[in-house]
C-alpha cells in the first residue's frame, strides 16, 4: 500500500512540474546541417517575437496608431513619388 502512495505522489509531481532539460538540450546541441541551424534561429526570433507582443490595452492601443503613422507616412511618400 506504502509504495502505492509513493508511485501516486511521483505521477503528481511529474504532471505538476515536467522536465524541460530535455528540450534545451536539443535546443542547445549542435545543429548538423545549415538548414537545421536556420530553422531553429527563425523559430527563436519568432518566439522572442511573440513574447513582445502586447496584450490588449493602452499600450496596444500606442503601437497599433504608431503602425498606422508609419503606414500612412509610406502611403503619402508612395503616391508622391508616383504621382505627376
Amino acid at each position: 500500500f506504502k509504495k502505492d502512495l509513493l508511485a501516486i505522489k511521483k505521477r503528481r509531481e511529474d504532471i505538476a512540474n515536467p522536465p524541460q532539460k530535455e528540450e534545451e538540450d536539443e535546443e542547445e546541441k549542435k545543429p548538423g546541417s545549415e538548414a537545421v541551424a536556420e530553422y531553429l534561429e527563425g523559430k527563436k526570433k519568432y518566439e522572442d517575437m511573440r513574447k513582445q507582443k502586447l496584450k490588449k490595452g493602452s499600450s496596444r492601443k500606442t503601437q497599433t496608431m504608431a503602425l498606422l503613422d508609419r503606414f500612412k507616412s509610406k502611403l503619402s511618400s508612395a503616391i508622391t513619388e508616383t504621382g505627376p
